[in-house]
């Protein structure tokens, strides 16, 4: 099955390197689970990625439009779980679905989460769809020397 994962710059050498290797499914405003958010939907407007590169607060804020990895996933691959459908099973509560499906601007029939690691072989395809701005540049630099924090956009939900 092919889907797309929209992410940030910043990630882009270490996702090409080990694949994608974590991710942030937000259970409850407080509850994440680990798993890597894909879309049926090559368009990034309804994943609930939007938004820019900027310093939050106590560390650096993604911007997930930057760049679309196309992601082939085997067919009968358990791991692979529509949310909608994994939503409901982990009882997600419906005033938070539809708080995270108006983030998407009402694109989550469109989601799949990964409950595993995809490796970089499934990575079929690498899109920068902007440059690195300058001040990306710079936090990309310190995100490689561990000198700063990249918070997650859920946060903002909160």
């Amino acid at each position: 099955m092919t889907l797309y994962h929209f992410t940030t710059l910043i990630y882009l050498e270490s996702i090409e390197r080990e694949g994608i290797t974590r991710g942030e499914i937000p259970i409850t405003p407080e509850e994440l689970e680990n798993g890597v958010w894909l879309s049926s939907n090559k368009s990034g407007g309804s994943t609930g990625c939007q938004g820019g590169a900027r310093r939050g607060g106590d560390g650096y804020i993604p911007d997930k439009t930057a760049a679309r990895l196309t992601v082939e996933i085997p067919d009968e691959d358990e791991l692979l779980k529509r949310w909608p459908v994994w939503a409901k099973e982990r009882r997600v509560a419906t005033s938070w679905y539809k708080k995270l499906d108006r983030a998407g601007n009402g694109g989550s029939l469109t989601w799949y989460v990964y409950l595993g690691k995809i490796p970089p072989e499934w990575i079929v395809k690498v899109e920068r769809l902007r440059p690195a701005t300058l001040d990306e540049s710079i936090l990309i630099k310190q995100y490689r020397e561990g000198s700063i924090e990249v918070r997650s956009a859920q946060t903002i939900l909160r």
